[in-house]
């Protein structure tokens, strides 16, 4: 056979191959499976917060084991206190499935549980703890476990199609933009107390009541505020050999204040305080043998005082806090009230220099900031 002959079938022998070649390589690439997007960590992250470890130990190992049945794994970590309404809650790890805060404080168990891929929440739920940290702790693993086990469902089910995007708006008739309201950073606080305070031997002990308005600066970490605090004291009698004194008595005071320390519902704060104790006396006689004429004239006295004052503030509403406050002021100016008999002196009331007072009552956020930032950021 010749070399063009063997030219000739072999050109042919190609081209009878090639369409089979070309058919088999497209059949290929039709029955190849396209790349399947990865499918999301079958993870729950899990953050408690609170001082009772059992509780929080137990907790942790009830949720691993429901998850177990599951195939998923858990990532437990601690935390100091948690905000479950603070806006960045859904922050967290990327690929994570779920995500499960929950706040052991108190005497409520409160939980949210976050999707890993949306960052939306989907389950908040408050547990009372009136019964036994056994029963409270079953109770949210299983919580979690049916929240956790819906995410992971709708994980397997195709994704819905994206919604279209939204018509572009006119230039010409779009609306300025907004400025959005940033929160005051000062507060105004107002209430009422009852009080207590030590006038001098004879009157240790004399009840009133008053009320109080402040202002302070934001939540920063002193908080400075200056308050206005009024008080009157009910009338009282002095008894004295020959003759009584009968009294009443105001006082009013300007206090500026720093935040000392402090958590998440209570702060204690304190600072000097000044102003004027006013009294209202009228000298009585008590026995027959003294002459009305013989008495002085009902006098009022009004003296400086300078003290100091610390109080404490415990949330008791979302803008009612419950106020104890103890003062000691030192009289500047004290007045004495004396019997004369002929050229003699006899000592009936002198008033102590130093006056410690006691208050309780109640404050009122009325406008502003509230007194402390009740919540914190999570972890």
């Amino acid at each position: 056979m010749n070399a063009a002959r063997r030219g000739a079938l072999l050109a042919g022998a190609l081209a009878a191959i090639a369409p089979c070649l070309f058919t088999s390589r497209a059949l290929a690439d039709v029955a190849a499976p396209a790349e399947a997007e990865p499918a999301p960590r079958r993870v729950l992250r899990l953050v408690i917060a609170g001082e009772d470890a059992e509780a929080a130990t137990s907790l942790e190992a009830s949720v691993r084991e429901l998850l177990a049945r599951l195939e998923m794994t858990v990532e437990a970590s601690r935390a100091e206190r948690i905000d479950l309404d603070a806006p960045d809650l859904s922050g967290g790890a990327a690929g994570e499935l779920a995500t499960a805060w929950v706040d052991l404080r108190g005497s409520r168990a409160s939980m949210a549980i976050v999707d890993g891929r949306t960052g939306r929440v989907v389950a908040r739920r408050s547990v009372e703890r009136d019964r036994s940290t056994a029963i409270v702790v079953e109770e949210l693993a299983h919580i979690i476990q049916s929240s956790v086990e819906e995410l992971a469902e709708q994980g397997r089910r195709p994704p819905p199609p994206a919604p279209p995007p939204p018509p572009r708006a006119d230039p010409a008739r779009a609306e300025p933009p907004r400025v959005a309201r940033e929160e005051s950073r000062f507060g105004l606080d107002g209430g009422a107390f009852f009080a207590g305070r030590a006038f001098g031997s004879g009157a240790e002990t004399i009840v009133g009541g008053g009320g109080l308005v402040g202002a302070a600066l934001g939540r920063s970490a002193w908080r400075p505020a200056l308050w206005l605090i009024g008080t009157y004291h009910v009338a009282f009698d002095v008894r004295g050999r020959l003759v009584d004194v009968h009294a009443k008595a105001a006082t009013l005071r300007l206090a500026p204040t720093i935040r000392l320390f402090g958590g998440e519902r209570w702060l204690v704060e304190a600072g000097p305080e000044g102003g004027f104790d006013v009294m209202w006396s009228t000298p009585r006689a008590n026995s027959t043998s003294l002459p009305d004429r013989r008495l002085g004239a009902e006098s009022t006295d009004a003296s400086p005082v300078l003290g100091a004052i610390v109080a404490a503030h415990f949330a008791v509403g979302p803008s009612a806090d419950l106020l104890v406050a103890f003062s000691a002021d030192v009289d500047l100016s004290p007045h004495r009230f004396v019997v004369l008999e002929g050229t003699q002196a006899e000592p009936l009331f002198t008033p102590w220099r130093v006056r410690p007072a006691l208050l309780v009552g109640f404050t009122f956020n009325l406008a502003g900031s509230v007194p402390y930032a009740r919540g914190a950021t999570p972890p």
